[in-house]
Formats: C-alpha cells, structure tokens, sequence
C-alpha cells in the first residue's frame, strides 16, 4: 500500500509508451514534460507544448523507450518557465530482454 512506484515494463519490440498523467490543476495552456534518470541525473527526453486533455486534468502522450533502461525514472511535468508549479511522477523501467 501507500506511494508504490509504478514499473513501467517494456518489452523489446516497444518504441513508445503511451503516458497518461493526471495533473493537479489545469491553469497552464500547455506543459513541458522532461524524463529525468535518477540514477545519472541527466535528462533522457522532453517535449514541451503538450496539452491537457479537452475538459480534464490530463495529459495524453507519447514518448519514445530511445535511452531508457532498467532503473528509476522521473516524469517532470512543469508548466511554461514557472518552476514553482512542477510535478513529478516517479516510476520504475523494466527493460525486458
């Protein structure tokens, strides 16, 4: 029970993940999404004007599996240049072999 990181498994033949995110607040128009690896502290990927789903506090996306391996990972989810108004979605890789 609790904060159970979620593990993200993916198989060899996977290019994307399809990532669905369930923000705080929908204020911003658009959101930056930056992949951070826990262990190096580098960032894999990110993609910015993405936008929430029509009417809800998602976020619907894909991202690419390039430059992920086994470890932990850290979805930044930030809106525009605010910094304050980060959120961040931890989750485990599970690279299948």
């Amino acid at each position: 029970g609790g904060n159970a990181v979620p593990t993200v498994t993916i198989q060899p033949s996977t290019r994307f993940l399809k990532v669905d995110l369930v923000l705080p607040k929908t204020s911003a128009a658009s959101f930056r999404v930056r992949l951070l690896d826990e262990k190096t502290g580098s960032e894999v990927w990110s993609q910015s004007g993405l936008k929430p789903v029509a009417g809800e506090p998602r976020l619907l996306f894909e991202m690419p599996t390039q430059g992920i391996k086994s470890g932990p990972y850290t979805l930044v989810v930030g809106s525009g240049s605010n910094k304050g108004s980060q959120v961040k979605y931890p989750f485990d890789a599970n690279l299948v072999q």
